[in-house]
């Protein structure tokens, strides 16, 4: 059953900004966690090499840049964001390095107005935020030198499926797809698409609270109250059958992590 879907990037840059004063505490909802973590981090750390210029794409509140400081990591890192709740945190946690700078940009507009070149592009869970995913892609290729990298970590189409069945890549709530769908992506903007990886995980939660919680602190909840199915129905209706005990629940699905470089003459 497809539904009707409206999605605009000031919705997710509002949303986000709105969540950025409790983004840092929501695992503490979190019971137990399975299944690979980091994935884009030790991607990055094989890939960077200490000269080499990274710029994070929908930074957070700087989560990419502080994982790798904690690796002894000390590259330039450009972190940018639509979310002025967000950018405001990063700066506050980086106000004292003198390698690492903040924007509040769109990667769209930000490859055109600064005419900067990085060796890596990074985005961790962005890509089923992006309205124009095509657009989006292709700013990311335009912001890489040649032979660059850009290492994007995304949600696959199970993640949530106990609550909302996947539907098509355009016209899905939460943004899913497929890992070839994915992979696609890239090559259709012309990138060569180096590594694929399908992570599965499972996250536990003492009770429906805090599962709620969670999901809300992530930016699902409020995609779901804009989805809108054929019966008429509010998405996050599917989410009381889930909700209404007082036992434990779980989050499953997978992650797709991309590599794709920008190859020289191409």
């Amino acid at each position: 059953m497809d539904g009707e879907y409206s999605f605009h990037q000031e919705d997710v840059d509002r949303t986000f900004s709105k969540l950025s004063a409790h983004w840092s505490h929501k695992s503490s909802r979190v019971q137990k966690g399975g299944g690979v973590r980091n994935r884009l981090i030790q991607l990055l750390l094989s890939i960077l090499n200490t000269s080499d210029s990274l710029l994070d794409v929908g930074c957070g509140d700087g989560k990419v840049a502080t994982l790798l400081r904690q690796r002894s990591v000390k590259n330039e890192i450009t972190m940018i964001d639509g979310a002025e709740g967000m950018v405001s945190a990063a700066r506050d946690r980086f106000s004292n390095d003198p390698q690492a700078e903040v924007a509040c940009a769109h990667l769209e507009d930000y490859v055109v107005t600064e005419k900067r070149k990085f060796e890596v592009i990074s985005a961790l869970q962005v890509l089923h935020h992006v309205a124009n995913l095509r657009s989006f892609i292709e700013s990311a290729r335009s912001g890489l030198k040649e032979n660059g990298y850009m290492v994007a970590l995304t949600v696959g189409p199970s993640f949530h499926a106990e609550a909302i069945p996947f539907h098509t890549p355009v016209n899905d709530p939460l943004g899913r797809r497929s890992s070839l769908e994915w992979a696609e992506s890239f090559r259709s903007a012309g990138f060569f698409v180096e590594t694929v990886i399908d992570d599965y995980f499972c996250i536990q939660f003492p009770g429906p609270e805090d599962y709620l919680e969670y999901l809300r602190s992530i930016g699902s909840i409020s995609k779901m109250t804009r989805y809108r199915s054929e019966s008429g129905c509010a998405a996050t209706h599917a989410l009381a059958s889930l909700t209404d005990s007082d036992g434990p629940l779980a989050l499953t699905g997978h992650h797709v992590t991309i590599v794709a470089q920008k190859m020289g003459g191409h």
